[in-house]
């Protein structure tokens, strides 16, 4: 999986506290509070579609960790034959399981592009299975419209509402993605750039 050790600040800049109101939201910046974030801070590209579901992941007691995917770190599949994909969050929850999770806007429902790129990174969660390292994870795609996000309270919440698909073994099918067995881990190191599949 891509993904990197340490997340760098740009010198000069300053991370900011926690906010509550969109109104206060600054794209790009860094903002700190995550307990559950694999960094301290973040940088978001929008507050209702990844500020707040940052926010739920991280105070979601099924969420374990989860990690904000940079354009720069190469988590990317490609959704037509010449443009890429690139998902906003990896978690993992209480039963082990992988999610790469988007959010998007309530309007990506009928979006041929959101959906094209649905369709593509469903493809990569069936493939993750394929590859040596990764066939005993299981994994989940998720799409997270903002409304889903504003109305939900918890993961299990924004799960019911979103219809996830997850696949474990050779499967690939609607959630929930149960396996009391697995380990909850950081995420897989052994395929290096992983979602970068063509």
């Amino acid at each position: 999986m891509p993904g990197v050790d340490a997340l760098l600040v740009p010198l000069g800049d300053t991370v900011h506290d926690p906010i509550e109101r969109r109104e206060d939201f600054v794209r790009g910046p860094f903002y700190s509070g995550w307990s559950k974030s694999l960094f301290e801070a973040e940088s978001f590209d929008s507050y209702t579609g990844e500020y707040l579901l940052a926010k739920l992941l991280n105070i979601s007691p099924h969420i374990v960790w989860w990690q904000r995917f940079h354009p720069n770190e190469g988590a990317s599949t490609f959704y037509t034959s010449k443009d890429r994909y690139f998902p906003d969050f990896l978690a993992c929850d209480d039963e082990g399981v992988y999610w790469i999770v988007e959010g998007k806007n309530q309007g990506g429902r009928s979006d041929e592009s959101v959906q094209a790129k649905r369709r593509a990174a469903e493809s990569v969660v069936r493939r993750l299975l394929a590859i040596e390292g990764f066939e005993d994870h299981a994994w989940g795609y998720l799409i997270a419209y903002e409304d889903d996000i504003q109305r939900s309270n918890s993961w299990d919440d924004l799960k019911t509402r979103s219809h996830p698909v997850c696949a474990t073994g050779r499967l690939l099918g609607r959630c929930p993605c149960s396996s009391k067995t697995m380990k909850t881990r950081r995420p897989p190191a052994s395929a290096g750039g992983l979602l970068v599949v063509s």
